[in-house]
């Protein structure tokens, strides 16, 4: 069917005029959001956009060392993130898409001003007019007069925390000035304000529910500090010539690095940094000034202060972070990080990672403002990490090494360039000198997603050591646009084809009355601003633009609408057509001659996908994983991220440019404003991920063909507070709720088919609700003028605001949230399916979130019916001694339980006693124990002293009694309930059991039996070799700790040495039979061998090629 141009069409051809010369009004501004020094920025990023299937990031790293503190587990590791490198994205200093992870940091995302800003009071803690803005016109008044000059800070900030497994974002409280967990937690968060109260933030102290305290930004001692600032050294615009201004001067800290952990025992690892000053340059936005609709580049010379992990110290030995002797090529006033050096705490090299780099270059292109790019020549240099060396002990011999490769096959561009598809990755389009959202001067803006040069410098393949290595295949993210979409004007983002029809003078398109092209359709997806017409006539003389005039030789037209002469933008409705020329005289045309003669061309993009229907939206995704064990057997994980029924799950969350649409009372569109443009890293956008799947399907392909499948499904709530529209806001942030695990099905593959073996459903409870299930809301309400403030033990939501900006009345605003709240599993159900009966577990979890937010009891129903409750009681659930049932405690028991829950020990997850009932299906009881903990101060710190445990309804009775222990919260003697005394000798500074001596007890030893205590601990602080001469401090311990095995002749004793942070040396048992240990240069076990070395066992490490 062939259209004819309507007077809807002609309405959106004016509306396309209107869009490309924009009149804007109602404009409001977003606070500037400010993103940490690169080198934060990098971690960062695994908070704003997390490691999951749901996200569609895979999780790859190198793991390299790891730190035991009384338990807690300290990794060192290289970890990547691939969901793509941003145009203006800065590499950290292990290579660009690459984290160090060695402790931890508390990032800041600026809003405005930094919270605390003193000057001139402008930051969002140095108020408190939200307190009474909703009752009083008088403080609604004061806050629009210092809005509308800008000196009011409208936003808190967002702080992001990541280390030892803790990540999530809070921010400020207004009325508080407590920091508020979006996730609540036991975990609390303390700021050290510089003068004792609300001012510069020079650290935080974060104290977790086991007692652990971690110190970021400044030493526990105050000795040493570790923040990053950045401070605007100039700021400059640039039309037609450059200007610039001074900076303020004022450098915000906007990262505090972890420089302590405190252990409850008092143990503690010591993190040191040393600091660099880079200098680079950020770009703000770019900018169309009204009336003179020149564009107007925004930009800043930046000289940061960032710091860089050196060394980690711990009791036994020390990480050293050694930084390359050169400066960076691509970050001036940077270090890369060359090696890192594992030694003992007789500083021997125990082991040696080396890490090399290469620099690309950057190919010219026109797509750069020059003026940029020559004041920052390192814009034009990429750093990627090649590999990961091991050295062994000696620092020489080497393993294979992990090596990487990324895709080359489109070369990023410069850090500057314009070539950014609207997300801010690079799409190689031609856009020129500004990174706009509106076409200027000849430059047609294409801000669409290249779903290949999107791709540009993402890892492709990791090589490990062993000869094995993971291919890693990507492809772009796509999602569904939120329902408000449709009144949004946005710039194309979706990926499109090049679609062209035309029509010359030739006798085969000749039917006698005139020539016809072939059929050719416009579908809906066509890009109106890229469709024209080229309409030529020779000779032209006689002809105007619509060949009205007689004298004219031929009639262009598309269906009935004329086609102008010359090249013309067109609009042209969705359908089907012909191109149609018409002879002006009939009877002399001569189709075979080409005086006179015409040519008609018609070009338009299309994009491959309705942009209303489904988005390409920020990044990658993961694809296709090949995992070779380098023996040629291959494991292949595919990915879809498709519902059953074929539709996306995927779902936006936030845009990174948009115009919102009204149509006012005479029938005309007015377009709202919004930034035009604003580069920069993934923390710099309101919301750092962009889109999420609430449905994954993961395949799994091995060597005989495909083996089965497990299917993910998660929460995916959208953010909320109507944001897209004027006066433009934040959204509010409902990432904390998102991404959850709702459900896992395990599928094997049979006769072709697909059979559900398990299915693993969870249940979350929001808010406390009473009776959960994950499809209950847990969002805010509607935004409404009056205030909104609820800071319970379970929600917290809290109405912030913005002015709307028309007029001058301070009365007509916007609201809209910052939401926390309790978001924590209520219940599991597993089902296993045998194809007969399917085989129940249900699990589901009880909190008294009145006192603590972890779990304190589950009940597990299985599919016999027989039922398990399990309560656990922590020392908040103990407030008076006889609160808990059986035995009240003493009251010296009792005081120490209440220790453990003041603030300096935060000890509120120590169990104190769990009680188990196991009963039928009609409530009988099959069984019940009790196991209970009784406490006593030793050295000055809380440790267990005496477990308890019941069977039935008998009472409690001793099990276990720790006699003592050693400074550093280690048991020296143990007594059982059989009357045995175990004695346990611990050597290396306390790290290491060097004896354990069953049959034994201090109370009875003689001093001759002290003394050799004594000197075995000694000697094994002192031991720092490893040989059996007479004179090696090793065999000197072994023939002190051979002491003891005369010396207690009633005992049975057990000894052993050790190579610090190697493994066991030698193990005599308690005959006096010596077994020995022996490693290779790398630390890896060689031999075992007998008392008289024969070899027992041997391990040799073969790596293919």
């Amino acid at each position: 069917m062939k259209n004819n141009l309507s007077i809807l069409w002609v309405l959106k051809l004016m509306v396309f005029i209107f869009i490309v010369n924009p009149t804007f009004i109602n404009g409001q501004e977003l606070p500037t959001i400010l993103p940490p020094t690169p080198e934060a920025t990098s971690l960062g990023e695994y908070v704003s956009i997390p490691v999951s299937h749901y996200t569609g990031v895979p999780n790859i790293g190198v793991p390299l060392y790891e730190i035991n503190l009384d338990g807690l587990k300290i990794p060192i590791s290289l970890s990547y993130h691939a969901k793509g490198v941003r145009v203006e994205e800065m590499a950290s200093r292990v290579g660009i898409g690459w984290a160090l992870n060695s402790g931890g940091v508390i990032t800041r995302q600026t809003k405005g001003s930094p919270d605390e800003y003193i000057h001139n009071s402008i930051g969002f803690l140095r108020h408190d007019y939200y307190e009474t803005f909703f009752t009083l016109e008088a403080t609604r008044q004061e806050v629009y007069t210092k809005d509308i000059n800008g000196e009011v800070d409208l936003y808190p900030d967002t702080f992001m925390f990541n280390f030892m497994g803790y990540s999530g974002k809070f921010s400020f409280d207004q009325r508080t000035h407590k920091p508020i967990i979006q996730g609540f937690s036991d975990i609390t968060i303390e700021p050290l304000w510089a003068n004792g109260g609300v001012g510069e933030i020079k650290g935080w102290v974060v104290a977790a529910p086991n007692g652990y305290k971690f110190y970021f930004g400044v030493s526990k001692d105050d000795t040493r500090i570790a923040r990053d600032s950045e401070e605007k050294k100039e700021q400059y615009t640039y039309t037609e010539r450059l200007a610039a201004t001074p900076g303020d001067g004022f450098a915000p800290y906007n990262a505090w690095y972890l420089l302590d952990i405190i252990s409850p025992n008092g143990r503690s690892v010591a993190f040191k940094y040393e600091p660099e000053t880079p200098i680079y340059f950020r770009r703000s936005y770019d900018e169309l000034e009204i009336g003179t609709r020149a564009v107007t580049s925004y930009f800043s010379k930046i000289k940061g202060t960032q710091n860089q992990i050196k060394e980690i110290e711990f009791d036994q030995g020390k990480v050293k972070f050694i930084k390359s002797e050169t400066e960076r090529q691509d970050l001036k006033g940077a270090y890369t990080l060359d090696n890192i050096e594992i030694v003992n705490n007789h500083d021997q090299l125990i082991k040696r990672y080396q890490l090399d780099y290469n620099y690309t270059n950057s190919p010219a292109d026109n797509n750069v403002l020059p003026i940029i790019a020559s004041l920052d020549p390192t814009s034009s240099k990429r750093l990627f990490l090649q590999s990961v060396t091991t050295y062994d002990k000696n620092g020489f011999n080497s393993m294979p090494p992990h090596r990487f490769y990324y895709n080359n096959d489109a070369s990023l561009p410069n850090r500057f360039s314009n070539s950014q598809d609207a997300w801010g990755y690079y799409n190689g389009k031609n856009n020129g000198n500004f990174l706009t959202y509106f076409n200027y001067a000849n430059i047609q803006i294409d801000r669409s997603v290249d779903t290949l040069k999107c791709q540009a410098g993402l890892l492709t393949k990791l090589q490990y050591p062993t000869g094995g290595s993971a291919k890693y295949e990507y492809e772009a993210n796509r999602a569904i646009p939120p329902s408000y979409f449709e009144n949004l004007l946005t710039q194309a983002t979706n990926p499109t084809v090049d679609k062209n029809a035309g029509l010359l003078k030739s006798n085969m398109t000749y039917n006698g009355s005139y020539y016809e092209s072939e059929p050719f359709t416009i579908t809906n997806n066509v890009l109106w601003s890229t469709m024209e017409s080229i309409v030529t006539i020779t000779p032209p003389e006689g002809c105007d633009s619509t060949q009205s005039t007689n004298s004219c030789a031929y009639q262009i037209q598309i269906g009935s609408n004329i086609l102008l002469i010359g090249k013309n933008k067109i609009n042209i409705p969705p359908g089907e057509y012909t191109i149609k020329v018409t002879p002006k005289n009939k009877d002399i045309e001569d189709p075979n001659s080409f005086d006179p003669t015409f040519a008609v061309a018609l070009k338009w993009k299309e994009q491959i996908i309705d942009q209303n229907k489904e988005i390409y939206a920020s990044g990658n995704r993961i694809k296709h994983i090949v995992l070779n064990d380098g023996k040629d057997d291959a494991i292949i994980k595919e990915y879809d991220y498709k519902f059953p029924t074929g539709k996306s799950s995927g779902k936006i969350f936030s845009l990174t440019n948009y115009n919102h649409t009204e149509v006012n009372p005479f029938g005309i569109t007015i377009y709202q404003d919004r930034y035009f443009a604003r580069p920069g890293s993934p923390l710099t956008y309101e919301q750092g991920n962009h889109e999420g799947y609430e449905y994954v399907t993961e395949y799994l392909i091995g060597e005989n063909g495909d083996e089965g499948k497990t299917a993910y499904t998660f929460t995916i709530w959208p953010d909320t507070g109507k944001f897209y529209k004027p006066p433009y806001h934040l959204a509010t942030d409902n990432e904390w709720i998102r991404g959850k695990s709702v459900k896992i099905e395990h599928f094997k593959k049979e006769n072709e088919d697909y059979t559900l073996i398990q299915s693993i459903e969870n249940k979350y409870n929001y808010g406390g609700l009473p009776n959960p299930t994950y499809i209950m809301s847990p969002l805010p309400p509607d935004a409404t003028s009056d205030e909104v403030y609820e800071n319970t033990r379970t929600n917290h939501t809290q109405s912030l605001m913005v002015f709307a900006g028309d007029g001058d009345d301070p009365n007509i605003f916007k609201t809209f949230y910052f939401t926390a709240g309790t978001s924590d599993l209520h219940s599991t159900t597993t089902t296993s399916y045998d194809g007969v009966t399917p085989i129940t577990q249900h699990i589901e979890y009880g909190y008294d979130y009145n006192r603590y937010y972890q779990s304190n009891l589950t009940e597990t129903t299985s599919s016999d019916g027989n039922f398990i409750h399990s309560r656990t009681f922590f020392p908040e659930d103990i407030t008076t001694p006889d609160a808990i049932g059986y035995d009240p405690f003493t009251q010296e028991e009792y005081q120490l339980i209440n220790r453990l829950k003041a603030n300096d020990l935060h000890r509120i997850a120590t169990p104190i006693q769990t009680v188990t009932e196991t009963k039928n299906q009609v409530g009988a009881v099959l069984s019940k124990t009790a196991q209970r903990t009784l406490l006593k101060e030793w050295n000055g710190t809380i440790l267990p002293e005496i477990v308890q445990s019941a069977k039935g309804n008998s009472a409690l009775e001793d099990r276990m009694q720790f006699i003592d222990y050693d400074g550093y919260g280690n048991p020296k003697e143990v007594a059982l309930t059989n009357g045995t005394h175990i004695v346990y000798i611990w050597g290396y500074n306390g790290n290491q059991p060097i004896a354990k001596l069953v049959n034994a007890s201090y109370a009875d030893m003689t001093t001759e039996q002290l003394e050799a205590i004594e000197n075995a601990i000694t000697a094994s602080n002192e031991d720092n070799d490893n040989c059996q001469e007479a004179i090696c401090k090793e065999q000197i311990l072994r023939n002190v700790l051979e002491e003891l095995h005369a010396l207690f002749p009633e005992a049975q004793v057990t000894t052993l040495t050790y190579d610090v942070l190697v493994g066991v040396t030698s193990m005599a048992d308690p005959k006096g039979y010596t077994m020995y240990y022996e490693y290779d240069d790398f630390n890896r076990l060689k031999y075992t061998k007998d008392a008289e070395e024969n070899i027992l066992t041997e391990n040799t490490y073969q790596y293919k090629n």
